[in-house]
């Protein structure tokens, strides 16, 4: 709630209601969770699968399943032990409006979240002037 508030520029408020429909409606896991803690035995592979057909983020989702040989959850530190991180449940693209950005969200946190770490490059160059 905290962090999607602060990215898409929503009050708390709004992002819980959104988020609490989009869990009505199957979309997502139970949003009131501050849990960052993937249970060993919760299938991701078949949470990432869903999100493959999508235009947006559908070909992350593939790399995660075939380049990166499957879903590789970040060792999370907080856990309520009652409910998992929050994450989409299945795939939709019918949603608009803050309701998107919110699925959207969470959908690309989970992505993230299950992917392997983002590799960086750095370049020096050194330059000397009249020297």
């Amino acid at each position: 709630e905290k962090l999607a508030s602060r990215k898409l520029r929503l009050s708390a408020k709004t992002t819980m209601t959104i988020a609490e429909k989009l869990y009505t409606q199957g979309l997502i896991s139970y949003p009131r969770t501050e849990t960052n803690i993937f249970p060993k035995e919760m299938n991701l592979t078949s949470l990432v699968e869903a999100q493959t057909g999508d235009n947006q983020w559908g070909a992350f989702a593939g790399r995660i399943l075939g380049e990166w040989n499957g879903p590789h959850p970040r060792a999370g530190k907080k856990s309520d032990q009652a409910h998992p991180p929050i994450h989409p449940i299945k795939h939709t693209s019918g949603l608009q409006g803050d309701e998107a950005k919110v699925y959207e969200f969470i959908v690309r946190h989970f992505l993230a979240c299950v992917s392997q770490d983002a590799v960086g490059k750095e370049t020096t160059v050194n330059i000397d002037i009249a020297g």
